[in-house]
């Protein structure tokens, strides 16, 4: 697949308005976790599991929610949440297979709620099972037929089999909904620009998810791609130098730095920036390789 390299660039749209990629993927464990809810008090395993924000220690939101199922007091909608957030911190913890059962366990409990189809569809992605991440993709699709995330994420399966046409159409529909959010609006335009194909859209796409979200570093990594694509070679580098601001270890924006800086005829500055890619991620110049872009 020509995708961004690490969990949290997979830029995955998970969330029902729009993007997530997956609150499963791109968090850290907290190396210094509060302290556990006290024994027994299911209001605070509640606060701690049920945690929207996913601003709290992982590990303790994947206790919290262990203890709370654990009371066998919850009805469906509980238990199908309750699921769903422990999924989604095994999955940051690094256990898939275990976030695949809670996912499933969610379904169960509540079939026609998109969000668990949405989370294990992308679980089953970062396995590398993109036949049952699509299956998922598409029943979400089916139980809300303006999910704007499960069309970007089809959309991009559909660019990793090489089918552009079906990806457009997925892309255009995830663009077009009022729903859409920036992150979905990042898959679109990386998608489109990674293709080399509709760059005004994907311009478009990555000004608009900007404006919803001016500080992630994913999309302004897109938008200067796009502009690099574009032959806007200042533009590009003003673009990489606010991703890089943000996200100084980003190997993608570091390799497309050093290619607008070798196009603009600064070769040493270009090359110690290509070099420095290559250092944090071997096989960043394979990638940009595959998008047609080379030194």
């Amino acid at each position: 697949m020509k995708t961004r390299t690490g969990a949290a660039a997979l830029g995955l749209a998970l969330a029902l308005g729009g993007c997530v990629a997956g609150a499963a993927a791109a968090q850290t464990p907290d190396p210094t976790p509060d302290p556990t809810p006290a024994a027994g008090d299911v209001r605070a395993w509640r606060r701690a599991c049920w945690d929207y924000d996913l601003a709290g220690p992982v590990a303790i939101r994947e206790q919290a929610c262990t203890a709370l199922l654990g009371t066998n007091r919850l009805g469906d909608y509980d238990l199908a949440v309750t699921y769903r957030f422990r999924g989604d911190a095994r999955a940051t913890l690094g256990d898939d297979p275990a976030a695949i059962r809670d996912f499933t366990a969610a379904m169960v409990a509540q079939p026609r709620d998109p969000q668990s189809w949405m989370m294990r569809g992308a679980t089953w992605h970062r396995l590398g099972d993109e036949d049952e991440a699509a299956a998922d993709w598409i029943r979400a699709l089916e139980l809300r037929p303006d999910l704007p995330a499960a069309q970007a994420n089809l959309g991009m399966l559909a660019h990793s089999a090489g089918d552009l046409e079906a990806m457009t159409v997925r892309l255009r529909a995830a663009a077009a909904s009022r729903r859409a959010d920036a992150g979905t609006l990042n898959v679109v335009c990386w998608e489109f620009a990674t293709a080399g194909i509709h760059l005004d859209e994907a311009a478009a796409a990555c000004a608009l998810g900007l404006r919803k979200a001016p500080r992630d570093p994913l999309i302004l990594d897109s938008a200067a791609f796009v502009a690099l694509r574009q032959g806007d070679l200042a533009a590009a580098e003003a673009g990489y130098a606010q991703a890089l601001a943000l996200a100084p270890g980003q190997a993608v924006s570091i390799y497309g730095r050093g290619l607008t800086r070798l196009r603009l005829g600064r070769a040493a500055e270009g090359q110690a920036d290509l070099d420095r890619a290559t250092a944090l991620d071997a096989g960043v110049t394979a990638q940009f390789t595959g998008w047609g872009l080379t030194p």
